[in-house]
């Protein structure tokens, strides 16, 4: 049965959640849709809900799978797709009742963006958009100033087509970065953006915290290695300068892992990771850089690039304790 816009939705061990997310999505105001429930072999009562719904609404299909992580259950949903477009929800968020219709202006656009509200985390929305379109010529435009806004999967539409086309897919051997990874790889197949300054999906951040994934910096590396590869490849399809975004983006990864260490291991711990993290050239080179950096940045780098490890540890250490968010 085709349909306009195929809603996926991962679902592991949602039960507290889950019914107030596919709820928001039955009330859309716009009704030519279909949700693709991907239960990823959750141990709670999740599959017990989805099945539920299953049989409330005939635009719903719930798919049960053993537990693969949340890239291999959007890929279910993409294998399962009937719809023109693609929006991506997650099992603990949902949206306002006009959710698809702030999303689906016009049939003529390739990728379609919004902004969303951070619940839990002082509410604040997420750098919001101006209602524009970009076309073709205009796309090193989008990508200088909407790159880091469009990361997550979220509070957008995708062209199915482009998808299936492509054979796009999320990498299952990673499990952070993957969504920005697959952005970035449909991105260069794509040839209008509409954004929109609606904001209508909530985004749940209530217990949310770094600390809770605990990566190895080989991991972290793999990870920064393919997006350095896509933001490559965007320049290369845009003729693109994609300097600042390669630049931010070995910083992001960066500071991700330095705070992860300083708010779990000793100060000894983290200095000897500084130290060998200054031994990358990549990561050595990019620090180097002084644009867009606060003064007290200028200072931690100074004391990590001059190899005054203990002073460079003590600060990141001091200034993770007090605030997580100090260096993003």
């Amino acid at each position: 049965m085709s349909t306009n816009i195929s809603i996926i939705v991962p679902v592991y061990n949602a039960e507290k959640t889950l019914r107030k997310c596919v709820d928001s999505i039955i009330n859309q105001s716009y009704k030519d849709w279909e949700l693709l429930l991907v239960d990823d072999g959750s141990i709670d009562k999740s599959a017990l809900i989805c099945d539920e719904y299953v049989q409330q609404d005939n635009r719903i299909r719930v798919f049960h799978k053993s537990n693969g992580g949340v890239s291999s259950a959007r890929n279910v949903g993409l294998d399962n797709v009937n719809g023109k477009w693609v929006s991506f929800i997650d099992a603990d968020d949902w949206v306002d009742t006009d959710y698809l219709d702030s999303l689906f202006l016009s049939d003529q656009y390739d990728f379609v963006v919004s902004s969303y509200i951070a619940e839990g985390w002082k509410e604040w929305v997420s750098n919001p958009f101006k209602d524009c379109t970009y076309g073709k010529k205009q796309m090193n435009e989008f990508l200088d100033n909407c790159l880091f806004e469009i990361i997550c999967p979220f509070a957008k539409l995708f062209r199915y087509s482009i998808i299936k086309f492509y054979k796009l897919r999320f990498d299952i051997n990673i499990s952070y970065g993957e969504d920005t990874l697959f952005i970035y790889q449909f991105i260069q197949h794509i040839d209008s953006v509409l954004s929109s300054s609606k904001v209508t999906y909530h985004y749940n951040c209530y217990g949310l915290g770094l600390s809770k994934q605990s990566l190895d910096w080989n991991v972290y590396w793999d990870i920064l290695t393919k997006l350095l590869k896509e933001i490559g490849g965007l320049e290369y399809v845009f003729k693109w300068d994609g300097q600042y975004a390669y630049n931010r983006t070995v910083i992001l990864i960066f500071n991700r892992y330095t705070y992860q260490i300083a708010s779990k291991y000793s100060l000894s711990y983290v200095r000897k990771e500084l130290k060998k993290l200054l031994d990358n050239p990549v990561l050595r080179k990019v620090i180097k850089e002084k644009d867009h950096k606060t003064w007290k940045r200028r200072v931690f780098d100074y004391f990590m690039l001059c190899g005054f490890w203990w002073i460079a540890a003590l600060i990141l250490y001091i200034r993770t304790k007090e605030c997580a968010k100090w260096f993003l």
